[in-house]
């Protein structure tokens, strides 16, 4: 009887940490807190509205909403996203997926 609580004990555990791999839960508060610093010190970023995290097994899955400096032409604008997404992998090579929404209102 004992045998069997305990791997009912470790079944119950083995669901909930495995369930947030597989369904996808919200990365770490401090891998989160350290993504949104990194865009908001990028020049080319007016605003970071909001950001939602996304895990995937091991690697994070980023979207983030950013109002752009009004002076860059599109073709700048799509280079300077493509740059902060390259910064981001490289800070952290736990980001697999970085998905910017460029606007001008939440």
């Amino acid at each position: 009887m004992t045998i069997g609580i305990i791997l009912i004990l470790v079944a119950l555990f083995l669901v909930n940490r495995i369930q947030g791999l597989l369904v996808g839960k919200s990365a770490e508060p401090d891998l989160r807190a350290s993504l949104n610093e990194l865009i908001e010190s990028d020049s080319s970023v007016e605003h970071l509205f909001n950001t939602i995290t996304i895990q995937f097994g091991s690697k994070v899955m980023l979207a983030a909403k950013i109002r752009m400096a009004e002076h860059l032409t599109l073709a700048q604008a799509i280079d300077q996203i493509n740059s902060m997404e390259s910064r981001l992998k490289q800070a952290h090579p736990e980001v697999g997926w970085c998905f910017f929404e460029p606007d001008q209102h939440d």
